[in-house]
């Protein structure tokens, strides 16, 4: 009698990233690998395939996800509802400055403190902030030029 395989659900593995997430947040760097670890370390083997390879494959795709969706709400300004973000810091004393930064970095994306990242880094960032906010405010200005033309609508 053939056992049937563990299946894990996505949400799930979800769930773990952004939990674990919170027992490694305040190293200077974190790396998709360094949060993949701390995942793989506490989470049981019988949640997901028992190959190591698979496992640690699907677990580390799994965070680089969950980091580009971090980086992916930084740069669309999603800060209205950061209760939904709860890998989301503000500074002390500021309304919206993070306490880290998705970054790339060594060819990964890796959240990193803001004292630590370099002025490069952080220029990067802020420019593209910039671009998107231009983009908005462009988008912004078409919605309401056509609500102009078109009174009636």
């Amino acid at each position: 009698m053939n056992a049937q395989a563990p299946t894990y659900s996505r949400s799930d593995l979800t769930r773990e990233i952004s939990r674990h997430y919170g027992s490694v947040r305040n190293q200077r760097v974190i790396s998709p690998t360094d949060l993949a670890t701390a995942v793989l370390s506490g989470w049981p083997k019988t949640k997901i395939r028992q190959d190591k390879w698979c496992r640690t494959e699907l677990v580390y795709e799994s965070v680089q996800r969950f980091f580009r969706a971090i980086k992916r709400k930084e740069e669309e300004g999603e800060d209205e509802n950061q209760g939904e973000l709860p890998h989301v810091e503000i500074r002390p004393g500021h309304t919206r400055l993070q306490r880290a930064y998705a970054t790339e970095r060594c060819g990964d994306l890796a959240i990193v403190q803001l004292e630590y990242m370099t002025s490069t880094e952080r220029q990067g960032k802020a420019h593209a902030m910039q671009k998107n906010a231009a983009g908005l405010m462009e988008h912004a200005d078409e919605i309401m030029r056509y609500d102009r033309e078109n009174p009636n609508q």
